[in-house]
């Protein structure tokens, strides 16, 4: 019987199978550690809240709230099929939407990756993803920001179909896929709108860039219109509410005046260490980040960009760079001139795609020494661990106790007795932890 050797082909193509497979893996255990330990904060009750409620009273507050109603829809399901109930893993339940979402991200890295870039980059974004804290955070949040991430991404994929150098129109599966995403991307966050803004902005430059170039393959730009045709006939139905809500905004108290170099500063640390940056000094991560984006931009014309992006316009290091940067320059724009419109939340739906640039980065960096990308790897891990060991035991992370705070005043609740909320953003805590089963008295207050 003759034995079988494996081939260096074979262990060169099952080895970056196993590396992807294992960062999937720690991805999956980094965002269940301390899921739903917290209490929930103010946001996530009142996605539990309005989860809670039937379909038409959700649709109708979220016809007066800040959000639209797509991702409250989707957890109210969620919550119908696994009954979260308090003592019972409560805030762990109601937390798995947002990891799943948190762990599809980290194939569409891959894939985009591997499309713009080669197999190298791409197993270096989906691990850098996989250890983001910035990902971590979001992932184990009871909000909107990983599904709004899965669906940017997915456009991106969708929407980059026309830049490769091929002589047929966008596929109609790109235009499907684009048109779902984008549509169910509206639905979730009004923010979405500043993502698609930056795409199709790509798009017209791809055509005319094909024009001036007088290229014999243009890509053609009809087809796109028609995506977004249809994007715009499926959002008509909620279109007068959210023309409402921008002309009227329901601004949060906590919305103030932009300040341009914390808004400079939040972005580009949070690419590189998440929101809990160590040491607690962001200039410092926003600097090695602006590093990291320089290398980058500077090497966009050399290797390390794959075979069928090399000749192409834009190049996918700048449309990466706009992907992630326009929709935040619109958003920091209106914030100046017409209301205030940031925070560092919103920006994660357009930043999930920094893994990729910083994976770039670092292959442009160390071209071909194995060594230098190495040390460049681990100390950018080094830097992932410090800041989530902040995230998970520094206090200033910590969300507000409103479970204990409840059930406190549950505790001492007795007949006749009534709880004063005098803050509009203390009513959702209250319904989302107050016991259901009766206080030692047998009564329950009245709404």
């Amino acid at each position: 019987m003759t034995r079988l050797t494996p081939t260096p082909t074979v262990l060169q193509s099952g080895v970056p199978r196993l590396l992807a497979l294992g960062g999937i893996l720690a991805a999956f255990a980094l965002r269940l550690h301390k899921l739903g330990a917290d209490s929930l904060w103010y946001d996530e009750t009142v996605s539990v809240f309005l989860a809670q409620q039937s379909i038409p009273d959700l649709v109708a507050h979220t016809a007066r709230d800040i959000h639209p109603p797509g991702y409250y829809l989707l957890l109210h399901f969620w919550g119908v099929l696994v009954q979260p109930a308090l003592g019972t893993g409560f805030e762990f339940l109601y937390a798995w939407p947002s990891l799943v979402w948190g762990l599809l991200l980290l194939p569409l890295v891959f894939a985009l990756g591997r499309r713009y870039f080669s197999r190298r980059v791409a197993l270096m974004a989906l691990w850098l993803t996989a250890l983001s804290p910035l990902h971590i955070w979001y992932s184990q949040e009871v909000r909107m920001y990983t599904l709004g991430a899965v669906l940017g991404l997915l456009c991106l994929w969708a929407a980059s179909d026309p830049w490769r150098p091929h002589p047929r129109a966008p596929q109609r599966r790109s235009l499907l896929v684009y048109s779902l995403a984008a549509t169910v991307g509206l639905y979730t966050l009004y923010y979405f709108a500043f993502l698609l803004i930056a795409l199709n902005s790509l798009i017209v430059w791809q055509h005319l860039a094909d024009r001036k170039a007088q290229a014999t393959t243009r890509h053609p730009l009809a087809p796109w219109l028609l995506a977004n045709g249809a994007v715009f006939v499926l959002w008509l139905p909620w279109l007068p509410t959210f023309w409402r809500q921008m002309t009227d905004p329901p601004v949060p108290p906590w919305r103030g005046t932009l300040d341009i170099a914390v808004l400079v500063q939040e972005s580009l640390s949070a690419l590189i260490v998440g929101q809990s940056a160590p040491l607690g000094r962001l200039w410092l991560w926003a600097g090695i980040m602006a590093l990291l984006l320089v290398a980058g931009a500077v090497a966009a014309r050399n290797a390390h960009i794959s075979h069928a992006f090399r000749s192409t316009r834009p190049n996918p290091v700048w449309m990466l760079i706009l992907f992630i940067f326009l929709p935040l320059f619109c958003i920091a724009v209106i914030s100046l001139g017409l209301t205030p419109l940031y925070h560092i939340r919103y920006f994660f739906i357009y930043a999930a795609a920094g893994t990729l640039l910083i994976g770039f980065a670092v292959e442009t960096i160390a071209k071909d020494s194995r060594w230098l990308r190495a040390m460049i790897l681990i100390g950018l891990f080094a830097a992932n661990g410090w800041s989530l060991h902040e995230f998970w035991t520094n206090p200033l992370y910590a969300a507000d106790d409103h479970r204990s705070a409840v059930a406190n005043l549950a505790a001492g609740w007795r007949p006749g007795d009534a709880v004063l909320v005098n803050a509009g953003w203390a009513y959702t805590a209250l319904a989302v932890y107050w016991p259901t089963t009766p206080s030692p008295t047998g009564s329950q207050p009245a709404e």
